[in-house]
């Protein structure tokens, strides 16, 4: 026989032998173990046994029977390096020796965590003999097939007389058996450690819901997105590891794989929708986006838990995704732009501290080998939980402060105007009377309140832009303040009125007239607003205490009267209070106090101009003009004096708007006319003007090509693009357009050839005064306006046309239409009708004048 041979024969032999030794010499090295002694559990101890004990890990689809289990090959000592990684997709067998060597009997409490691993076998055998003192099947696996619920947390219970020595044997059973620890108590401890972890639990969800009330109550995203971080974060964990949840509502326990898949998804997730909201990042952006879009799937693949039959491959996606998230989070959080203020950065910094520590608590969820240390800091500290915690209290402060700041600004304008900055009529009324009441000991003391208006400030407006007007305002208060320096107050009380309090006026008066008349000069250069010259006129208006009063209220609406004469009289003046502009003030009252009752009355009529065309003397349209026409018959003012007040008091959106809907409605009654209707600039850019247009033509059935709509010069002018974009709207839908009183304001060419308008009407003004002593002037210029209009293709209107003369002479002029008395004055709508019948049967107002 070969060598080869025989060697191969001496191996076949010696198989049956080595296979038959080695359970013994396992079971030899299993009883050579030094025994564990529990006598320190008397004493309210509990003892840690996992370190002490030997580990076998075996195939989910081939765990062997606890009665053959001892005999396997494989175990080795239950170190943290054999608990971790290689636990993985396993079923894992834990066995170790326990004595005890008191005088009496000690009821022990053996407990495996965490309480989440699906099925638990623990068994107490006679060391000796091998006979089973103690079995129990536990785990949320067994209580969801028993449908009962008295602990969730594994214990197997048994007692150990003095002397007495016990095997214990575990299987721990699951797709991934995370760090498992196995712990010894007495009965007292185990009671006391059940009713300490209940409680603890039932104390954090309890804090934890109180606390998102009140985030709810805040209103903040910030807060709202992190209380519901750390909800799922508590939810997650007592449904992982904790008792309490599954114990009150043990409907869960079906749902418990799926419930905290979902929920360490919803983990990861809010973490990421934290980040955005807290630190303002753009979600369009690329970095943010992908982590959204990260965080977005592992919520859909926690969903997807609930629809399976084992929802163990989601648990693992949802680890795997998170983990991917964790991973974008650096780079959307530090390198997508964001707000770099202090509060952001604070916030930032405690995210990133966040995100450490959810990145070592997947990579722990991942079972990969790592320090102990690691485990019992995330085990015993919950940092998880204190990170969110302290991110919270960080976006508390935050919006504390917020709260306080906004709190502050709004006292700030209750008092104070928030363009200028300046103290507000409020104020004003206050600190006058202080004044006053300071001043009422000293009979010779005299104080001025100065009433101060801007001169021409809506032409600015109109023609520049509200926000040129906002830094007017802003550099006028300035000058104002610098102007009077200590020597008195001053105050925004609205729009482009302010008022200045001189408490030491001097005798008559003569030290704040001083004052005043400084302001008028430090007011006469103009104003370089970014490069742009904007002149900033003044007119004063004085009232005297105790002359003209010894109250707040009586000394400010006698300045406010005095103020309205200086305006009357021209630019740039200071008047002091008299008796008789008080009349003329309050005179202006009433009429804003009635124009406010026939509006609501239904006190207003309309009259209509008609317009002929010069070159055949036909009528192609009238002019609607606003009449004030009490029932009794009574005109209370004309049109030249209620208008600016109308104007002034915002009373004429609501007015032109019933001028447009009555003339639509009057007009749709008469031939084809086109009927001409006065806009001003408050109602053209009152809103949606082109659609009101709409809504009345349609409401009267009036074509849009028999409506003009006549437009001053300041309603276009700056505010080019806007007013562009509106006529432009109102042309498409056939609406006719024409510029009122033209030449009057600041004639532009340029804006004249932008505009869609159809028609220039040429002030009643410049034809007037053609009759005059010297017309040449007046007609050459009215002579260049045609030629203008001529050479832009547009219409030409004559207004204020008073003899057949003038007609003539506009005709050979080449104006296309006329309008004035010299062809028909105003009439109401039902005289106009008759009048248009009658020029049927009339000679044309052409062949007439000709």
């Amino acid at each position: 026989m070969t060598a080869p041979a025989l060697i191969v024969r001496v191996l076949i032999w010696l198989l049956p032998v080595v296979l038959t030794l080695m359970p013994v010499s396992v079971c030899r090295a299993l009883e050579s173990e030094a025994p564990i002694d529990l006598s320190a559990l008397s004493t309210g101890r509990a003892i840690a046994l996992v370190e002490s004990m030997q580990v076998l890990q075996q195939p989910l689809g081939q765990v062997s029977p606890a009665a053959e289990v001892l005999s396997r090959p494989g175990w080795r000592p239950a170190t943290v390096a054999n608990r971790n990684a290689s636990w993985k997709r396993s079923a894992v067998w834990l066995t170790g020796l326990v004595t005890q060597h008191g005088d009496r009997p000690l009821a022990c409490r053996i407990t495996l965590a965490p309480t989440r691993i699906g099925t638990v076998e623990m068994l107490a055998l006679d060391a000796q003999t091998g006979a089973v003192l103690a079995r129990r099947l536990e785990g949320p696996r067994m209580l969801e097939q028993v449908r009962t619920v008295d602990h969730v947390e594994a214990m197997l219970p048994f007692d150990l007389a003095p002397g007495q020595t016990v095997r214990l044997l575990i299987r721990a059973e699951d797709l991934t058996v995370a760090t498992t620890e196995v712990t010894a108590r007495d009965e007292s401890a185990y009671v006391r450690h059940q009713a300490l972890s209940l409680l603890g639990e039932a104390v954090m969800f309890t804090l934890t819901l109180l606390l998102c009330l009140l985030v709810l109550c805040s209103r903040d995203r910030g807060m709202i997105v992190v209380g519901g971080w750390l909800l799922a974060g508590v939810c997650f964990e007592s449904l992982f590891s904790g008792q309490l949840l599954l114990m009150l509502l043990p409907a869960l326990l079906p749902w418990n794989v799926g419930l905290f898949t979902l929920l360490g998804a919803l983990c990861t997730g809010l973490f990421g929708v934290a980040t955005l909201v807290l630190l303002r990042l753009d979600a369009r952006q690329r970095w943010p986006l992908l982590l959204l879009a990260s965080a977005a799937l592992g919520v859909v693949v926690g969903l997807s838990a609930f629809f399976v039959t084992d929802a163990n491959p989601a648990r693992m996606a949802v680890n795997r995704i998170g983990f991917i998230t964790l991973l974008l989070w650096p780079l959307a959080a530090w390198r997508s732009p964001a707000p770099l203020d202090e509060e952001r950065h604070r916030l930032r910094w405690m995210l990133t501290l966040s995100w450490a520590v959810l990145l070592v608590y997947v990579m722990l969820a991942r079972g990969a080998p790592h320090p102990q240390a690691l485990q019992l800091l995330q085990d015993e500290l919950r940092l998880d939980r204190l990170v969110i915690g302290a991110t919270l209290m960080v976006q508390f402060s935050i919006w504390r402060n917020r709260r306080r700041t906004a709190g502050r600004r709004a006292e700030f304008l209750a008092f104070h105007d928030a363009l200028t900055g300046l103290p507000n009529r409020v104020s004003a009324g206050e600190r006058l009377q202080q004044a006053l009441d300071r001043q009422a000991p000293e009979p010779d003391a005299t104080l001025a309140v100065l009433y101060l208006d801007l001169d021409k400030f809506k032409q600015v407006n109109d023609t520049h832009g509200h926000a040129l007007g906002d830094r007017l305002l802003r550099a006028v208060a300035e000058r104002m303040r610098a102007s009077l320096g200590e020597a008195g107050s001053v105050f925004r009380l609205s729009g482009d009125e302010f008022m200045a309090i001189v408490p030491e006026a001097g005798p008559d008066g003569e030290r704040a007239r001083a004052l005043a008349e400084a302001l008028l000069a430090a007011m006469e250069p103009p104003l370089d607003l970014g490069g742009q010259q904007v002149p900033a006129g003044l007119s004063i208006g004085m009232a005297l205490a105790p002359r003209h009063g010894r109250d707040a209220e009586t000394l400010m609406r006698h300045a406010d009267a005095a103020l309205y004469a200086a305006k009357r009289d021209g630019e740039r003046r200071l008047m002091l209070f008299a008796p008789p502009m008080l009349a003329w003030l309050t005179e202006r009252m009433q009429l804003r106090a009635a124009l406010h009752r026939s509006l609501r009355q239904g006190d207003f009529r309309l009259e209509f101009q008609p317009q002929c065309r010069l070159c055949d003397g036909r009528i192609t349209g009238v002019e609607a003009l606003l009449r004030w026409r009490l029932p009794d018959g009574t005109v209370p003012a004309s049109p030249e004096r209620f208008i600016p007040v109308a104007e002034e008091s915002g009373l004429i959106v609501p007015l032109g708007d019933w001028v447009l809907d009555e003339a639509c409605r009057q007009a749709a009654a008469w031939p084809e006319l086109v009927v001409a209707v006065n806009v001003s600039a408050m109602q053209f850019r009152g809103g949606d003007f082109s659609g009101r247009v709409a809504a009345a033509l349609a409401r009267h059935g009036l074509p849009a090509h028999r409506l003009e709509l006549e437009l001053t010069e300041s309603v276009l002018i700056g505010h080019e693009d806007e007013a562009l974009r509106w006529l432009a709207e109102l042309r498409a839908m056939g609406v006719r357009l024409a510029i009122d009183d033209f030449g009057t304001g600041y004639s532009s060419l340029s804006y004249l050839h932008r505009f869609p308008v159809h028609r220039l009407k040429i002030d009643r003004s410049f034809i007037q005064q053609m009759e005059s002593a010297g017309p040449a002037g007046e007609a050459t210029l009215v002579a260049a306006i045609l030629q203008i209009a001529r050479r832009l293709g547009l219409e030409t209107v004559a207004e204020g046309v008073e003899s057949p003369a003038m007609l003539t002479r506009l005709a050979r002029m080449g104006c296309d239409v006329a309008q004035g008395h010299a062809i028909a004055q105003p009439l109401p709508s039902q005289e106009m009708r008759r009048w248009l019948d009658a020029q049927t049967d009339r000679p044309q107002v052409a062949a007439t004048t000709a």
